[in-house]
């Protein structure tokens, strides 16, 4: 994991470059990163909100939420 994270190349205009921030787009992992921060983000969100959701359903990155 560490070595898709650090080590994004891409070229685009005959030019190479070196993403350091975050995760290239297209790359296999990606799906598979933001599902894994996306859990662990409505986990804690739900935790700590006082209001609790009577619906909550989320598929990859779209999320449905019903609240009184």
């Amino acid at each position: 994991m560490r070595l898709i994270l650090e080590e994004n190349s891409f070229k685009s205009n005959e030019r190479h470059f070196l993403q350091i921030y975050a995760i290239t787009m297209g790359t296999k992992m990606a799906v598979a990163f933001s599902v894994i921060y996306m859990a662990d983000f409505e986990e804690r969100l739900l935790e700590a909100s006082p209001i609790k959701p009577f619906v909550w359903k989320r598929f990859t990155d779209d999320i449905l939420s019903l609240w009184q």
